[in-house]
Order: structure tokens, then sequence, then C-alpha cells
């Protein structure tokens, strides 16, 4: 037990891993002290507690105590969200962030839902429950449904309702507006390439059927339907995410976004 205590402890805290909690720290800090002049007092002492490295790994000594801490990063980690929503200026950067951040939620609500929905452990008990509850909608479905958790709602709540700000359809809607007012976009009438990936994507998950990806399951037993949307998502996702990069963050490449 102590050798698997020792494992997560350097999972999450080990400075030299570039994919622990504390690596992906380390990149936040780094990147807050670079505009440190343009980030408010209570921006910065959040970051700084948040970030630091060095305290986390002095109090993380066994499973409790990293469970307590993961809770207080948490909390840190929503104060700084706050702060970005409440006091940000609705600019070009403030749509960069909140687009990056879409783009993660994303991607995260895509692998979860791979390996829990159409991977090895679909079947296991709980599996929906904990579906729902990794993507914050389990207060949300019980009060929906009154139900234990099934597949066809399950989807409908986290893959497709546009409602709810955890589901798949809403990142992508939320990265939609935003790229339908960034600078250096056709001026033409025509949509951009970023903009038809991004409205191509929201309508197949706004018109997908929800039970009829989840009967798929029991004719099929592979919710093969499933995993080719989400691999299309993801597909999108990664087009995305080039196309900002070759239009805003490259200053060798002129491709229209």
């Amino acid at each position: 037990f102590r050798g698997v205590e020792n494992e997560i402890s350097n999972l999450l805290f080990e400075p030299g891993n570039a994919d622990s909690l504390a690596g992906i720290l380390g990149n936040v800090a780094r990147t807050a002290d670079q505009v440190r002049e343009r980030l408010s007092a209570d921006a910065l002492r959040l970051i700084e507690r948040l970030t630091n490295v060095q305290r986390l790994r002095f109090r993380a000594h066994g499973i409790s105590e990293t469970v307590a801490l993961l809770n207080e990063l948490n909390d840190l980690q929503s104060a700084l969200s706050g702060l970005i929503h409440e006091n940000m200026t609705r600019g070009y950067g403030w749509r960069f962030l909140d687009m990056g951040r879409r783009i993660e939620r994303a991607r995260y609500g895509i692998t979860v839902m791979k390996t829990l929905l159409v991977g090895r452990e679909r079947g296991a008990a709980g599996v929906l429950g904990m579906q729902l509850e990794l993507a914050d909608s389990l207060i949300t479905y019980r009060s929906r449904y009154k139900t234990e958790p099934e597949l066809a709602a399950a989807l409908d709540l986290i893959l497709a309702d546009d409602s709810n700000p955890r589901s798949l359809i809403f990142q992508f809607a939320a990265m939609r507006d935003h790229m339908a007012v960034m600078p250096l976009e056709t001026h033409d009438g025509h949509l951009s390439r970023a903009q038809r990936n991004l409205v191509g994507m929201h309508t197949e998950l706004l018109l997908a059927d929800v039970d009829e990806l989840a009967s798929s399951a029991s004719r099929g037993g592979n919710l093969g339907q499933l995993r080719r949307l989400l691999d299309r998502a993801e597909e999108s996702i990664g087009k995305l995410t080039d196309l900002i990069t070759q239009t805003y963050f490259s200053h060798s490449i002129g491709h229209r976004v």
C-alpha cells in the first residue's frame, strides 16, 4: 500500500514529470510570470497558492492528505475561474482563454466517454454513475430523470444537451460562437475553415439520436456508432487547434483560418 501511495505522489507532484499535476502547474506559473503586469493582485495570489509545488509535495503524505489537497486545489482553481468569468473584459484574449478551456473540456469528455462507455469497463456496475460524476452531471441527472442511470438518458445529458455546460455539444457551440467574431476571418460572406469545422461537428451532435446510439449496444454489443461519433469529434478538435495555431500563433505561415 505504501508503494501505491508513493506512486500516486510521484504521478501528481513530481516536478520532473511533464505530465504530472506538478508539471502542469509549473507551466501555469511560468505563463503567469510572463504576463504578471496584466494580472490583478487577487489573481496573482491565487495562482501563487495554486502553483506552489514544494508546498504541495510537503503536504501529500498519504491518500487522505492527497485527496484533501486535491480538493483544496480544486477550490483555488474554481476561485480563479470565477475571477476570469467576472472580471476579465470580453476581448480576444478572453475568447482565446475560453476556447482553450472548451477544447480541453471537450477532449477530457471524449476520453472519459471512450474509456467508460465504449471501452471494456462499460458493462461494470456503477460505470454510468461514474461517467455522470466525472462529467459533473450526476445531480442534474437525478433531479431530471429520478431513476438509476440509463445509457440513453446519460448520453442525452452529457453528449447532446446544449443547456448542460459540461456536455460535449455545449463546448462546440461555445467554440463556434467565439470563432464567429475572431479577427482574420473571411469577410466575403463565406464561413472560414474553422467555422465550417465547428458548425459541421456541432450540427452532427445536434442531430445525434441518443436512443439509436444506446440501442446499438444491444444489437452489436460494442457501441460502434458512439465510438465513431466521438472519433469525429476528437478529429474536429485536432483540426481546430491546427487552424488556430496556423492563423494566430505562427508568424511564418499565412494560412486563412
